[in-house]
């Protein structure tokens, strides 16, 4: 019986442990009077001239955040904020071909020795830090105590089995964390 226990708590916590390895999204276009009214004014307040936000509440397995989307300088920007509209993250999209030359081989070491194969669908560079800070970032200035680190969607094929990710990295590109990206189908037909 105290097996069968063990077997059990061992089971729920590999259940437990495998969900938290998914990630599942969904976002969805809203107007920005359904933003967080903090969230709003804290990012209009972070520009001299905002640019044009469009705005999205998401859902990334289980938990509710809001994002907002603009383009500055040539640049794709996302700024996410908690369901309460506290600052949480800013991310814009980087090619490869413009990370350092460290962080590139530092990169392509880690895929290399955990996939036979693998291919990098998308970079973000991502800073956290305090909200000061982060508006700081938001208007070209220096910042005292960000937190730089790399969101990273690419594909990795292990064996036959070719499984799409999201590893979040350090700024020299030592992975952090990493998640499976669950793909919602879609009723598109592709031929």
């Amino acid at each position: 019986m105290v097996a069968l226990k063990h077997l059990l708590i061992l089971l729920i916590s590999f259940f437990c442990i495998a969900l938290q390895a998914q990630k599942i999204e969904k976002e969805t276009r809203i107007k920005a009077n359904e933003a967080p009214p903090k969230a709003v004014h804290w990012l209009v307040n972070s520009f001299e001239a905002a640019p044009e936000i469009t705005w999205y509440v998401e859902t990334t397995s289980g938990k509710r955040s809001y994002e907002a989307k603009y383009k500055k300088a040539g640049k794709k920007y996302s700024v996410e904020f908690s369901d309460e509209g506290y600052v949480e993250d800013i991310e814009f999209i980087v090619k490869w071909k413009n990370l350092n030359s460290e962080v590139k081989s530092a990169l392509k070491r880690h895929f290399e020795k955990h996939y036979t194969r693998f291919k990098i669908h998308k970079i973000q560079i991502q800073y956290t830090g305090s909200d000061t800070d982060l508006a700081r970032v938001l208007t070209g200035n220096d910042a005292k105590e960000i937190q730089t680190r790399y969101e990273i969607e690419y594909y990795g094929k292990q064996k036959s089995e070719k499984i799409f990710w999201e590893g979040l990295f350090t700024s020299e590109g030592e992975l952090i964390e990493k998640r499976e990206i669950i793909q919602r189908p879609v009723d598109n037909l592709n031929y």
